[in-house]
């Protein structure tokens, strides 16, 4: 995309696709062949949605499972869950669910789950290390935080690897790997090898804020914010979207993530890197308690508890018409733009892996082929 307006789907990226998923796939059992062996017992430390649900990835690709959490709430929800999907899924087994991380013994893989907080993080995988055996693979499901500045906390950092699962982690067959400086060549053959074991393709990052697919996500929903800000209402933004074949738009999927967390990791950049321009609105909907789906608010209105959203009286009516065509090419142009700022920096290893991580991790266009080669079209 070179000009202003955004064309109409018209090539056949399907094949492209196809041709750089292979290619991941064999990397990954290139990795296999290198190591020789596959880890086949997995821990998971955080019992929320994320947790729940690399539980249950690892649970339908025949692995040992364990899921360990304090809060005996938060516990007992999540053995119901993964019983009923256990159940529904046609699985004899569910995983063990313990609130003693020495349950983790005898783990060969332990995927962190926890806040996104570095102290938090970095406490808990201190845990972790504590009571795994030696050669035990640690991974953290972070999403945006730096690799190196948790493999601090590790006495053996170079085990230590990000793994950024993609909600639903059972179903969306991604993978992001994050290596820091001290992870070493081993510790990313193997965690390509969990990808592959849990049907997924593994995509390379390099360690930088929110990696590649959060600062792809990043530039896509704060153009429709800002859009948003300039009068645009969020019901014509992302139909304008869903319109062109994204599966959701931005601003829904901001509700469904939680609005508040999305404040936190702007007030966190905020503060790293001063002037740098984000949307304000996130803050002010999170000032009114429209935090999203689960407060029944956020840039929609969620009536009956439900998950469907419709259009919201708290933004005004009278806003500025943004035509259909305009609100796509600003929208994917911005994704454009960082994934070629990403190409540019090294963070990622070729325009391929982005293509494959937001068609199938984001819901762009399968038949775009993904941003960077529809821009290459």
């Amino acid at each position: 995309m070179t000009g202003a307006v955004m064309p109409a789907i018209a090539i056949d990226g399907a094949s492209h696709l196809a041709a750089e998923e292979a290619r991941l796939i064999a990397g990954a059992r290139a990795a296999v062949a290198r190591l020789g062996r596959r880890d086949c017992r997995l821990g998971v430390v955080g019992a929320g949605t994320m947790g729940r649900t690399i539980a249950l990835a690892g649970l339908e690709a025949g692995l040992d499972v364990v899921l360990v959490d304090n809060n005996p709430a938060q516990l007992q929800a999540a053995r119901a869950d993964l019983a009923r999907w256990a159940a529904k899924a046609g699985l004899a087994a569910v995983p063990a669910c313990s609130d003693d991380l020495v349950a983790l013994a005898g783990a060969s893989v332990v995927v962190e789950s926890v806040f996104e907080d570095v102290a938090i993080k970095t406490g808990v995988l201190r845990a972790i290390e504590a009571v795994v055996d030696d050669h035990a693979l640690i991974t953290t499901n972070s999403s945006s935080l730096d690799i190196d500045r948790l493999a601090a906390a590790l006495d053996r950092p170079d085990r230590f690897i990000g793994t950024h699962f993609f909600l639903p982690a059972h179903r969306t067959p991604v993978l992001e790997i994050v290596a820091g400086r001290a992870s070493a060549p081993a510790t990313s053959d193997r965690a390509q090898v969990l990808a592959l074991m849990l049907g997924k393709l593994p995509i390379r990052a390099g360690n930088c804020d929110g990696y590649v697919g959060n600062r792809l996500f990043d530039s896509f929903w704060q153009e429709a914010a800002f859009l948003v800000e300039e009068g645009a209402l969020p019901e014509a933004v992302d139909a304008a979207l869903t319109g062109w074949g994204m599966a959701l738009g931005p601003l829904a999927t901001l509700d469904r993530i939680g609005n508040d967390l999305l404040a936190a990791v702007l007030t966190r950049r905020a503060a790293e890197r001063p002037g740098i321009r984000q949307p304000a609105i996130v803050a002010r909907l999170v000032a009114e308690g429209r935090v999203g789906v689960r407060a029944g608010r956020g840039w929609y209105d969620y009536p009956d508890g439900g998950r469907q959203g419709v259009p919201s009286a708290r933004f005004d009516t009278t806003g500025r018409a943004v035509a259909p065509e305009a609100i796509v090419a600003r929208c994917v142009g911005a994704v454009i733009r960082e994934g070629r700022a990403l190409l540019g920096e090294g963070m990622v290893q070729s325009a391929g892996d982005i293509d494959v991580m937001f068609v199938r991790a984001y819901g762009f266009p399968m038949a775009t082929g993904g941003p960077m080669y529809l821009a290459a079209e």
